[in-house]
């Protein structure tokens, strides 16, 4: 078995850690932080036939029941995990610990002082704050943010706005009972999805900055804004104004067809609304500080939202037209909804994509693009009537070509991987990288110890 390859095809390199057996304080807290986040794997070498932990031998099922009554001694709550021993290809012996995405958050580890909670173990393992550990209890107690009691009494807060975006949107009139339906109110108490629909809407993190670039990138700082506003309020006049600021900063180009013009814009309508109505109704209303960016380039408009999946999964790693799996915000999503904003769980990336594959100036190139890490989610809408003046610059030798092949199939591999794959040497593949960088066609994105490589153009033959 080429373990090495075994371990890139089941998990990704920033959930995986190899452990000591020996250092178990260490490998505890890596449990633990897998277990309150996405789950992972611990890599244990067990090659030798003894292996020594506090003054004992063990064998490896020896090392494998050890391992599995740390785990019992000091996770809390309990942690059901899967042990196996694998022999490698150069006949080593690996003990391996997968360790789930645990279900009754937050998960202690408790072989300190103090209980303690752990999250990001690509980190090795750091306590979570206050705001990290409010979601692991809501996770655990299977509660979202906006389905919460916000404090305010329904007397107290009026939604004149929405009831009259509802009554246009579907010809009915809002009532005390629709709002409790909708997850707005419950028990003459507003919940915060019904704060963040109300016409004062108290939430200060409510907000979206928008921000017209000169040129394609935000090197020349201040000096390179165009146009930039902030707005704050409820979701639909977030929705609202963020629209309008993009209509006012894009053109159009005209085709003429036998029977009429068509009109080209540089972006679909329908993919800027479904894109900001999916940054509204996902973003993460836990993180404080935080808000919803609009920037729009010569040749791009991309829309961040904090926050990202809900399930921990990357969007970039998904298969075109598979649904999510989880809302952060289902009291928002549904009232959008019921807006007739929204349609089923899932639809709204789909439907971007749609938009602007039967736009009359789109092509290959111009294809949308969504990326998630842990803290963000980001959709990049293409300026389909911009040229780019760079093609010639993706003309590539054919070590590069080899060395993008193989970062496009394993996005998390490292250069000595690329290196041993491609036969080329390892100072030269990081040459290749960082040429592939300039060009604009690979971006490295996160940390670089558990980021990816993410393929962002096309390259002529």
């Amino acid at each position: 078995m080429d373990f090495e390859r075994f371990l890139e095809g089941i998990t990704e390199e920033g959930r995986r850690q190899r452990a000591e057996l020996a250092d178990f304080e260490k490998w505890l807290k890596y449990v633990c932080a897998f277990a309150n986040e996405k789950g992972g794997i611990l890599v244990f070498d067990v090659s030798d036939n003894r292996i020594r932990v506090d003054g004992q031998d063990m064998t490896p099922q020896e090392a494998q029941e050890f391992v599995k009554q740390k785990v019992a001694e000091c996770i809390e709550p309990f942690l059901q995990l899967s042990l196996r021993i694998l022999e490698a290809e150069n006949g080593n012996t690996f003990l391996l610990a997968e360790i789930p995405a645990g279900r009754e958050t937050p998960y202690y580890y408790t072989g300190g002082e103090t209980a303690e909670v752990y999250i990001k173990a690509e980190a090795g393992g750091i306590i979570a704050g206050r705001e990290e550990l409010r979601k692991l209890v809501f996770r655990g107690e299977d509660v979202s943010y906006d389905a919460l009691c916000s404090g305010y009494d329904v007397k107290e807060i009026s939604f004149t706005e929405f009831a009259g975006c509802y009554q246009e949107c579907t010809g009915k009139s809002m009532t005390e009972k629709k709002l409790e339906e909708f997850g707005m109110t419950v028990e003459g108490r507003v919940t915060n999805a019904g704060i963040l629909f109300s016409d004062s809407c108290p939430v200060f993190h409510s907000r979206i900055f928008c921000t017209r670039w000169r040129g394609t990138d935000k090197s020349m700082g201040r000096t390179g804004i165009e146009d930039s506003e902030g707005y704050s309020g409820n979701l639909i006049y977030l929705l609202n104004r963020g629209i309008s600021f993009v209509r006012r900063n894009m053109n159009s180009l005209w085709k003429n067809t036998k029977d009429s013009r068509i009109e080209m814009p540089d972006y679909c309508g329908v993919s800027v609304f479904e894109g900001l109505v999916n940054a509204l109704a996902h973003r993460d209303y836990m993180i404080r500080e935080s808000e919803i960016h609009i920037d729009m380039f010569d040749d791009r408009l991309v829309i961040y939202s904090p926050g990202g999946m809900p399930d921990g999964t990357r969007i970039q790693d998904r298969k075109q037209g598979l649904l999510l799996s989880a809302r952060r915000n289902p009291a928002v999503a549904n009232i959008f909804q019921k807006l007739g904003y929204m349609e089923q769980k899932g639809s709204g990336l789909g439907r971007i994509r749609k938009a602007c594959k039967d736009a009359a100036n789109y092509s290959g190139q111009k294809a949308p693009e969504f990326y998630s890490d842990d803290g963000q989610f980001t959709v990049i809408l293409k300026n389909m009537n911009y040229e780019d003046k760079r093609q010639e610059q993706l003309i590539l030798t054919e070590k590069e070509k080899k060395v993008l092949a193989l970062v496009a199939e394993f996005p998390t591999i490292s250069t000595d991987h690329i290196s041993q794959r491609s036969g080329i040497a390892k100072r030269t593949v990081e040459r290749i990288l960082q040429s592939l960088k300039k060009k604009g066609i690979l971006i490295r994105e996160g940390s670089r110890r558990s980021g990816y490589w993410r393929v962002v153009e096309e390259v002529l033959e």
